[in-house]
C-alpha cells in the first residue's frame, strides 16, 4: 500500500513538472516581437516637429521623438536623391529591445540631429521605419537654432 502511494506521489509531481516544462517552452510572448519594417509603435506622434536652419551649404535639424521605453533603438540617415533641388529624406529606424530584455515601461523622448549638405532650395522629408511622416521644419536662424533646445 505505501509503495502504490510513493509511485502515485511521483507520478503526480512528474506530471506537473511536465505541464510546466511544455508551458515554458511553449511560451510565444509576442508583445515583444521585432517590428516589420512598415509598423510603429503606439507612441509615434502624428508628425515630427523640428527645428531647422541653412547656413554654408549644410542644413541642421534637430528634435525629438518619443519611444515607448528607453530600451528602443533609434538612428537616423540623411538620405538625398541627386536631383535639383536635392530631395533629402530622414530616414528614421525604430527597433524594440530584444525578446528576453526586461525594460522599465516609461516613455522616452529621445533627441535626434542631422546634418547634411543640400542647396537651400532642397525638401526635406521624413519616414519612420519605411513610412511617410509630416515633417514640420521651424527655421530658425543659425544663432537662434544653437540656443534651442
Amino acid at each position: 500500500m505505501r509503495k502504490s502511494l510513493i509511485k502515485l506521489f511521483l507520478i503526480i509531481i512528474l506530471g506537473v513538472l511536465l505541464v510546466f516544462a511544455l508551458r515554458w517552452v511553449g511560451n510565444t510572448d509576442d508583445s515583444r516581437a521585432p517590428l516589420n519594417n512598415n509598423e510603429l509603435p503606439a507612441t509615434i506622434p502624428e508628425k515630427i516637429t523640428a527645428a531647422h536652419t541653412f547656413a554654408e551649404g549644410m542644413h541642421k535639424i534637430k528634435g525629438s521623438l518619443s519611444l515607448p521605453n528607453p530600451c528602443w533603438q533609434m538612428t537616423i540617415n540623411a538620405v538625398i536623391a541627386e536631383s535639383f533641388p536635392e530631395q533629402v529624406t530622414l530616414d528614421f529606424t525604430l527597433t524594440p529591445p530584444d525578446k528576453d530584455i526586461a525594460c522599465i515601461q516609461v516613455i522616452d523622448d529621445r533627441s535626434f540631429e542631422a546634418t547634411f549638405p543640400a542647396s537651400e532650395q532642397a525638401s526635406i522629408s521624413a519616414r519612420i521605419n519605411d513610412n511617410a511622416i509630416p515633417l514640420d521644419l521651424k527655421n530658425l536662424t543659425p544663432e537662434e537654432f544653437e540656443a534651442s533646445n
